[in-house]
């Protein structure tokens, strides 16, 4: 019997991918006391003040060069949206890496002398259930956080949830690609 062909195990399996940040725990073992649950739009210097792990995050990643000089050179103006939990680890390690991906792109357009960004970012904490604060995610399909949600010209051209197929770096040059091409 193969671990895949066995139900029990299948099942486990299946229980700690769907885990992430979808639900709250309903653990009452668990001796880590709860994260406390920060709602509303945030700045980044209040994102990094959550703690330690959240400034560290920023500091210690390394964006990929690639992506990096991509977004810096795009024109496309687009608007990323970052729903995130406070309480969540995912959110905890992601949105330090977007922190940092989008400092290194606007040192790169800097450098490069390529005059502003036209990423516009908005962090909103979010409750555990995914509904409050309601005007930032009522309608728009919250199930799992962080969830980086991308506009072109007011439409949502598409959203990178949770954990990014490759780098996050990567994932968002793909849907900035999408929304205009690159300067030359």
């Amino acid at each position: 019997m193969t671990f895949a062909s066995c139900p029990r195990v299948a099942g486990l399996l299946a229980g700690l991918v769907l885990a992430g940040c979808a639900a709250p725990s309903k653990d009452a073992s668990s001796t880590e006391p709860p994260r406390p649950v920060i709602l509303g739009v945030m700045e980044p210097a209040a994102i990094r003040a959550l703690g330690e792990a959240w400034a560290n995050g920023e500091t210690s990643y390394e964006p990929l060069a690639g992506p990096v000089e991509f977004l810096a050179w795009s024109d496309a103006a687009v608007e990323i949206e970052v729903l995130f939990g406070s309480w969540c680890g995912d959110s905890e390690e992601q949105v330090p890496h977007y922190l940092k991906i989008l400092a290194s792109v606007e040192a790169a357009r800097a450098a490069h002398g390529g005059g502003p960004l036209p990423i516009h970012t908005r962090f909103v904490g979010v409750d555990r259930e995914k509904t409050h604060p309601a005007e930032f995610v009522a309608g728009k399909g919250i199930e799992l956080v962080p969830t980086f949600l991308v506009y072109a010209g007011g439409k949502e051209i598409g959203r990178v949830t949770e954990t990014p197929v490759g780098r996050l770096e990567e994932d968002l040059a793909v849907l900035v690609a999408e929304a205009g091409p690159a300067a030359p």
